[in-house]
């Protein structure tokens, strides 16, 4: 039977923005919210003689949770008179969605068998979470190398005062000299197909070989003692930038710009298309991804794919790093403006299910094209073009603590 799937998310949304959240206390007794959802059921209800009763979780809940609010309900609903039946065998349907907002769960019942169906909806705790607050930082940007053709991607070298640069023309090797970085040598990139022009990369080192990801093609090569690379045309999926633990990689869709979705290894459910994400270890130590969607939303997943908080005005850049001042990593985000205007970044921590803003904002003399996780964690690696000299300038950038 079709349901108001738009109906029951325009209910959400309603909710959401009318403010009905409870208090964030921890509890895992569902009785009290159990108790007033089958109230209004049974008041929605034509018979209490043969209802079914299905759920559906769209909340950061895990199995257990529903499974226990699951029974809460039912208990509710028999105490009230109510005998749950099969579908087949139901007079009425009950559909239940478990979903949130940004301070309650939300536990919305759809209930009848014909459109329009009728809505009952009440607000549930979410679990206490430890709220960790940093003192404001600063971001502090070291500028790398600058181009006049749009770099994609940098790779410091370990132990080696070089970078690798893959650029729109091919993977460049710089030197240190004095502080300073000077081109060394440079290899064109014969890509086995035509590529974008909208173009995205990424160049991986490992010791003196390197992999670079290119849309539709897949380079590899050593940097030493001779800068080498050859190309092949590949759709594999593309390596995350994350900072520590299990490496992760995703499906970049060459001819949209932007990564498909699904991750590997999986998240249990398939993300939406995004442009960038970042996975963060918590202060509990659990995991949670964020996702720059390609609708514009920021979404917070925990470990396997459930949803836990959107975040609004953000660009489409995003990446982790420690932090090296305390406290769980910190995430880099790219503000939202016009191509053609400049740009700001700014630091943030997750507190709780929401962001913590930990610096002012550090600007850019044009809009911010790349953020990517720097390999050892430790900053993150933004490429910007400078509206004034039309080149592209690469840079280190890290959180400090104090201002």
């Amino acid at each position: 039977m079709p349901r108001s799937r738009a109906r029951l998310a325009w209910l959400c949304l309603l909710a959401i923005f009318a403010g009905a959240a409870a208090p964030r206390a921890f509890s895992q007794n569902w009785t009290q919210p159990a108790r007033e959802l089958a109230a209004k059921i049974v008041g929605h209800a034509q018979s209490r003689s043969a209802l079914s009763l299905t759920v559906h979780n769209a909340s950061s809940m895990d199995a257990a949770d529903v499974n226990d609010a699951r029974r809460a309900v039912e208990t509710q609903l028999r105490a009230l008179g109510v005998r749950l039946v099969s579908p087949d065998q139901a007079v009425e349907d009950v559909d239940l969605t478990f979903s949130e907002n940004s301070g309650s769960y939300l536990w919305v019942a759809q209930i009848g068998r014909s459109d329009p169906r009728d809505v009952a909806m009440v607000t549930a705790p979410m679990p206490a979470v430890s709220q960790y607050r940093s003192s404001l930082g600063t971001l502090r940007r070291t500028p790398l190398v600058s181009e006049p053709v749009p770099i994609l991607d940098i790779a410091p070298l370990n132990g080696v005062p070089a970078l690798l640069v893959l650029d729109a023309e091919g993977i460049k090797l710089y030197r240190s000299n004095s502080g300073r970085w000077t081109l060394d040598a440079a290899q064109a990139i014969v890509a086995a197909r035509p590529l974008p022009r909208d173009l995205r990369g990424r160049i991986v080192v490992q010791d003196a070989a390197f992999t670079a990801f290119l849309p539709g093609t897949q380079c590899s090569g050593q940097w030493t003692p001779l800068l080498s690379v050859t190309c092949r045309a590949s759709d594999d999926p593309w390596p995350l930038p994350v900072a520590g633990g299990a490496p992760a990689r995703a499906f970049y869709n060459a001819s949209r710009d932007f990564f498909a979705g699904p991750l590997s290894p999986s998240l249990g459910t398939n993300s939406a298309p995004f442009y960038s994400a970042a996975r963060l270890t918590l202060a509990d130590n659990s995991t949670a991804w964020l996702f720059a969607s390609v609708d514009g939303a920021v979404r917070l997943v925990n470990s396997v794919g459930q949803p836990m908080a959107n975040f609004n005005g953000w660009g489409s850049d995003l990446a982790a790093a420690t932090n090296t001042c305390g406290g769980p990593a910190y995430v880099v985000a790219a503000g939202s403006g016009a191509p053609d205007q400049p740009d700001t970044i700014r630091a943030y921590q997750l507190s709780g299910r929401k962001m913590t803003q930990l610096s002012e904002p550090l600007e850019f003399p044009g809009p911010v094209t790349a953020l990517w996780t720097q390999p050892d964690g430790a900053a993150v690696l933004a490429v910007s073009k400078n509206l004034r000299t039309g080149d592209y300038e690469a840079s280190s950038v890290a959180l400090t603590c104090g201002r």
